[in-house]
């Protein structure tokens, strides 16, 4: 979904603080489409409640048949004054605040009802509600709002039309998702309400949760003997650092001059580096709970001295490393993560076109990528082959495509062993929506990543 953010003009609100180097986010203006008002599904009503909690403001737009001055709306109200187009083709915008009123304009308003018809025609897509969704959105743009929420197919159809964001539900709460975490916070469910709470953010991801409960009921049930559990718990570390990395790459993907200095190539390079390294984690707990004995140098996937043990205690395990697609996904990450080794990574500048932000790989990477690319589902993302056959590939898609793979692929590897315990595990997620370790709403926070829309 990031790469619609950098065909617009906006980008995320937020400043650096000069004296500590911090990003220092501005508070979010949220409006929702008012043909949106009697709608309802899991996400929107997900994104209303989140709209409730701190540093979000909303506005409700009314609509206006005829004229109105701004002292007439209420609090929390903004309105576009149809019935006073002038013969500039402009309309006044009011938007009404606790003790002020604030105005602005739509300048050249049949340019965009031109626009908004031109493309219906082309299209033959009509929906009863989009000249009232063009005038709240232009209306809400002209006020410099944030994010404009919306189901409309035009409006979505033209990310580059104002400055405002133009969203679907699901998109919304991705970005929400984000701009909390940049802040260190997380949707915390308590008596069935939202609120937020610092720490964990990174543990939102569903499936990143159920490694959670996984690793901490094996701290509580498992046998002491070895130190499997310790290494799974660093398995769970490196899931929160490749969370953390993908983030990066999406404020990259929003911030049009970098003035944030993410380093896409770097970002991507350490992404392949610590998915390797959660697996490595889980070999060597694997070696350490089943008694291997294997050597830490040879206690990896893809090392043939490891695959044999593991083939003799846990054939299980062994044939959904071989069967599962696990192979093909570890061996491109090792090309990737390989690449520290040679031939570093590249960004590729396109001309007018950042929302590719490309990066070049080398040669050896560029091979495992066509190679495996049909198997893991990376078709979408190859840019093109420059003549010395380097793939030039978008990182970000990449990381959002193998990042739950990773997740689910160590997942169903950790169920498949038989690890050491004292007494059986407790459900996994309780089922009680009012509690955050519901799966209910391990769900819903899932959601606030934007992956897989």
């Amino acid at each position: 979904m990031w790469e619609k953010f950098s065909k617009q003009k906006s980008d995320i609100p937020s400043h650096i603080n000069l004296f500590d180097s911090k990003l220092v986010l501005e508070p979010l203006t949220v409006i929702f489409d008012p043909s949106l008002e009697s709608s309802n599904s899991p996400p929107l009503d997900f994104l209303r409640e989140l709209t409730n909690i701190e540093n979000i403001n909303t506005y409700s737009y009314r609509d206006v048949h005829g004229s109105l001055i701004g002292d007439e709306l209420k609090a929390g109200e903004y309105c576009v004054n149809f019935g006073d187009l002038d013969e500039s083709d402009n309309l006044q915008v009011f938007q009404r605040k606790i003790d002020s009123t604030h105005n602005s304009g739509i300048w050249g308003y049949s340019n965009y009802v031109k626009i908004c018809k031109d493309w219906q025609d082309a299209t033959a897509i009509r929906e009863p509600a989009s000249d009232t969704s063009l005038l709240a959105y232009l209306g809400s743009a002209s006020l410099h709002h944030n994010i404009f929420v919306t189901r409309d197919s035009f409006l979505l159809a033209h990310q580059n039309l104002r400055a405002t964001f133009i969203l679907n539900e699901l998109e919304a709460l991705g970005f929400l998702g984000l701009y909390m975490r940049l802040q260190d916070r997380i949707v915390y469910f308590a008596n069935g309400r939202a609120t937020l709470e610092a720490d964990r953010a990174w543990s939102e991801f569903l499936e990143v949760r159920y490694l959670m409960d996984r690793v901490v009921s094996f701290s509580i049930y498992g046998n002491s003997s070895g130190d499997w559990q310790e290494l799974l718990k660093g398995a769970l570390q490196r899931a929160e650092q490749l969370l953390r990395i993908r983030d990066d790459l999406a404020i990259y993907q929003m911030n049009k001059d970098n003035s944030l200095g993410m380093v896409p190539v770097t970002s991507f390079e350490t992404f392949a580096l610590f998915g390797v390294g959660l697996f490595d984690c889980i070999a060597k707990a694997i070696n350490s709970a089943l008694s291997f004995e294997v050597s830490d140098f040879n206690c990896k996937f893809q090392n043939s001295i490891f695959e044999r043990k593991l083939e003799s205690n846990s054939v299980d395990a062994y044939n959904y490393y071989q069967n599962s697609g696990m192979k093909e996904l570890l061996s491109l990450l090792r090309e990737f993560r390989n690449t520290v080794h040679e031939q570093p990574s590249g960004f590729t500048k396109i001309a007018n076109a950042r929302e590719d932000y490309l990066i070049r790989l080398s040669h050896n990477a560029s091979a495992s990528f066509i190679k495996h690319q049909s198997a893991l589902g990376l078709m979408g993302c190859l840019g093109f082959l420059d003549p010395e056959s380097n793939a030039h590939v978008k990182s970000l898609a990449i990381v959002e495509i193998l990042l739950p793979a990773i997740f689910l692929k160590s997942n169903e590897l950790v169920d498949l062993i038989q690890w050491p315990q004292n007494n059986p595990p407790p459900p996994l997620l309780s089922a009680n929506p009012s509690d955050w370790n519901s799966e209910f709403n391990a769900i819903r926070n899932h959601s606030l990543y934007g992956i897989g829309i």
